[in-house]
């Protein structure tokens, strides 16, 4: 879970465990923010081998940089660089595989 600050930039975020047949937290781990202000960032979680593993924050700052949060190593990593002109509208993120997928619609008014 990753608050939004203001309802627009990605805050510390946090993990919680909850116990499916009592319906409580067990668990609440804290995730630092992220290393450079995301505004509405497209977000993708990641599996390997059927485990969420990470979470990919995509674009949202001025840069277009894309971060990835890594659960097992609980850091933040650079995930590359989204292209110049890249504007969207609306984005859907689908893992296939290993391979995130990010379909985007662009809407003229």
């Amino acid at each position: 879970m990753f608050p939004l600050r203001e309802s627009v930039f990605v805050g510390r975020g946090l993990i919680l465990t909850l116990d499916i047949k009592n319906g409580k937290v067990t668990e609440v781990e804290k995730i630092p923010e992220p290393p450079e202000e995301l505004c509405r960032p497209g977000v993708c979680y990641q599996k390997n081998q059927g485990q969420l593993s990470d979470i990919l924050f995509i674009g949202g700052n001025k840069d277009k940089w894309c971060y990835n949060y890594n659960l097992a190593k609980k850091a933040w990593f650079k995930a590359g660089q989204l292209p110049k002109n890249f504007t969207v509208t609306e984005h859907i993120n689908v893992q296939f595989g290993e391979q995130v997928l990010l379909i985007f619609v662009q809407v003229n008014f």
